[in-house]
């Protein structure tokens, strides 16, 4: 076999190896949700991608005291790296394996991908169309399987505007309104305020933000969360540096709010005949 075709063949394994990883994964959540609903309440997280679950670290952490909870990421990350000059399958596992350390260290339960590619229209339309349609389905049937008490994702803002995160947010909400799940599954978007963004500004990203008033829910969180917040962004080698880390660490130690807030997405089904 010629150099070429070695490297093909590897390849390939690791692709295959990376997809049963991720096939085994989300076997064993689907296998333990019934019996973890023997006990604790059920929380569904979405997110775009492995490391955004540290934009509420901390909250995850306390609310795993109380709650079994499922994360889900649309994409394993091998997109989008800050590291140069690798393959994205490659990149694409090591990512799977920081998501793995991180849910780990806050408590929650193994990570659940969606198994789609992009979630950015930039890269091609059709190719946007298709990908959403597959994390919708998807989605879709681990709702119905996991049955969670509410669900978690980022606001419509996207957090950081992160195009992704935004998809992300759409799509968990479309789902919800198409399927008349609303009430069913209780949606809460997570929520900065202009103090917290104003906090960050310092940090490696703009945090969007909305008006108090809209608050639904505020989830206080202890030293010990955030410490568990710090180690949990430490799995995530491929995307910080130590430096930025520790910088982070250095901006949540003079935090005083130490909350996570959520807005809750209702809607009013009072009939109209005029705006």
């Amino acid at each position: 076999m010629t150099n070429g075709g070695i490297i093909f063949g590897t390849i390939n394994i690791i692709r295959n190896s990376m997809k049963l990883l991720m096939f085994l994964l989300t076997l064993f959540c689907f296998s333990s949700a019934t019996s973890a609903q023997k006990g604790k309440k059920i929380l569904l997280a979405v997110f775009a991608h492995p490391d955004d679950e540290l934009a509420i670290a901390p909250a995850l952490s306390k609310l795993a005291k109380e709650y079994v909870i499922y994360t889900v990421y649309a994409t394993d990350g091998k997109g989008g790296t800050r590291i140069k000059n690798i393959a994205p399958d490659t990149l694409g596992m090591m990512r799977v394996g920081e998501a793995i350390c991180s849910l780990a260290k806050l408590g929650l339960e193994p990570p659940i991908f969606l198994h789609v590619d992009r979630m950015d229209s930039k890269y091609n339309l059709r190719t946007f169309w298709n990908q959403t349609k597959i994390a919708k389905d998807s989605l879709m049937n681990i709702v119905q399987r996991i049955n969670p008490h509410a669900i978690i994702t980022m606001g419509p803002d996207g957090d950081t505007g992160h195009p992704e995160h935004r998809v992300v947010s759409s799509l968990v909400t479309e789902l919800l309104l198409r399927e008349g799940w609303v009430e069913r599954y209780p949606l809460y978007f997570l929520l900065w305020t202009k103090k917290q963004a104003d906090q960050y500004a310092d940090g490696m990203d703009e945090l969007m933000y909305a008006s108090d008033q809209y608050i639904n829910l505020t989830v206080k969180y202890t030293r010990e969360d955030q410490q568990k917040a710090w180690d949990a962004a430490r799995c995530h080698q491929s995307q910080f540096t130590d430096e930025e880390i520790e910088k982070a660490i250095l901006i949540d130690k003079k935090d005083s709010i130490m909350a996570t807030y959520f807005r809750r997405f209702k809607v009013d089904k009072t009939k109209r005949k005029e705006f």
